[in-house]
């Protein structure tokens, strides 16, 4: 799952909201390079039937093809 395909510039200040919905954790935030978000994306792991599914969080800063680990967690 992911939203790296669409180019996000600080100024348009994703975070803001006419309606604010609190973040789980205000440091899940992605970083700014060059005045750009970085690119995001998360990996599911599905465990079967009545298992949590495992869920890791990614940003890819500029140009670097290394992703980033956010954040990670257990959905029931």
């Amino acid at each position: 799952m992911g939203h790296s395909a669409i180019p996000v510039q600080d100024k348009e200040q994703p975070y803001k909201a006419n309606n604010p919905i609190p973040l789980q954790r205000d440091n899940l935030k992605l970083e700014i390079q060059d005045g750009w978000y970085n690119r995001g994306f998360e990996i599911m792991k599905l465990n079967g039937s009545g298992n949590s599914a495992e869920v890791t969080y990614y940003q890819v800063a500029g140009v670097d093809p290394l992703p980033i680990e956010i954040y990670k967690e257990n959905i029931t």
